[in-house]
């Protein structure tokens, strides 16, 4: 078994480890495997998240609620352990937003390399802090996609391996330019993180925060929803396509203080294939990684690029209406912006059903 260790954007130290799969028989009672489930994992059943998106559990066994929808690996990685919804199998997306993703008219002022953005040019930007000793620390960036939910990373929110995490530990910043004195505290309701992810293997950085309660659109002009893609889109997957990101994280990668205004970057998308082979090779991500579910950043000579602190925060595109569409989240990379290493976003088109099977 061999690992390295990579910094996480914003928070974490990871360990990419080699993983081994498990056979087993199928058409077993699923009783029977949730014993030896619990057995193998000191007590509990391993969560999961089906191709619909729902939250499930790993058995070897067959999935009785699954009707007409076809059977997912567990965790995403094992084909030879199925992932079954925990209730019937639907299939839901987030309803789109009439007004999402519209910049407010205000003159533009245009992370390494960046510029500092226009004060509420981008009223879906939130900023993530975790309470401690009654104090509050900036921890993450994320993104407002309706009243009552954010968008973030996994990691940014990670804490056990049962991934529950106390949403009191938590508040989310909206409506925010300068941190130290403008934008309103919000507190959370639930967090949900993929069940999928797990902090080894860093796949599926992505969770989804509930407000307790909804965000006023309408009597505050600096707070908006941003567009999610369109059911089956493949929005960023052309090479070189310019993608806006947005965040408090910090300038240099040798300093940790996090900006305390927004700034915001410019990158062209880079070659999945490239980023792939670079990561591999580096980290050996072969085996448990599915790139699918990601896109890479870059530019050639490195010099702009998302950092520490940006982490959870969004991969904006604009399509032809005007609006921007998050593409991604900002999930790791290899240092910031070096030369040969692009940063490495989740991408949100391919955890629609995801999102919209865990909002209600």
């Amino acid at each position: 078994m061999q690992s390295i260790i990579v910094i996480v954007f914003g928070i974490v130290i990871v360990s990419f480890v080699e993983a081994n799969p498990i056979v087993g028989q199928n058409k077993t009672d699923k009783g029977f495997i949730t014993i030896i489930d619990q057995i193998i994992n000191l007590g509990s059943v391993p969560k999961c998240a089906t191709g619909q998106g729902q939250p499930g559990y790993c058995t070897i066994g067959t999935c009785p609620n699954l009707g007409n929808f076809s059977s997912v690996g567990c965790t995403g990685r094992n084909r030879f352990i199925k992932c079954c919804p925990n209730e019937v199998a639907f299939e839901r997306y987030p309803l789109g937003k009439k007004e999402c993703g519209i910049r407010p008219d205000r003159p533009d002022g245009l992370i390494v390399g960046g510029l500092e953005a226009t004060p509420h040019s981008w009223p879906w930007a939130a900023a993530l802090y975790r309470i401690h000793d009654q104090r509050k620390f900036f921890q993450c960036g994320a993104t407002i996609i309706s009243e009552r939910y954010i968008l973030t990373a996994a990691h940014c929110v990670f804490q056990k391996a049962d991934l529950i995490t106390d949403p009191n530990e938590y508040v989310v910043k909206v409506g925010a330019h300068e941190l130290s004195d403008s934008g309103e505290f919000m507190q959370l309701d639930s967090i949900t993180i993929h069940e999928n992810y797990t902090p080894q293997y860093h796949n599926d950085d992505i969770a989804l925060l509930r407000l307790k309660r909804p965000l006023d659109f309408v009597g505050n002009d600096r707070i908006a929803p941003v567009c999610l893609p369109e059911r089956g889109s493949r929005l960023g997957r052309k090479i070189g396509t310019m993608a806006t990101m947005i965040g408090w994280g910090v300038h240099d990668q040798m300093d940790f203080t996090p900006s305390d205004t927004l700034y915001q970057v410019n990158v062209p998308i880079s070659s999945l294939e490239k980023c792939r082979d670079t990561y591999n090779r580096l980290l050996n991500m072969n085996y448990y990684f599915d790139w699918n579910n990601v896109i890479c950043a870059s530019e050639s000579n490195g010099g702009h690029d998302t950092c520490q602190g940006d982490s959870g925060g969004p991969m904006l595109i604009s399509k032809s209406n005007g609006r921007y569409y998050q593409t991604g989240v900002v999930s790791f990379g290899y240092g910031c912006a070096e030369k040969g290493y692009p940063g490495v976003y989740t991408y949100v088109p391919n955890y629609l059903a995801w999102i919209g099977a865990h909002m209600h």
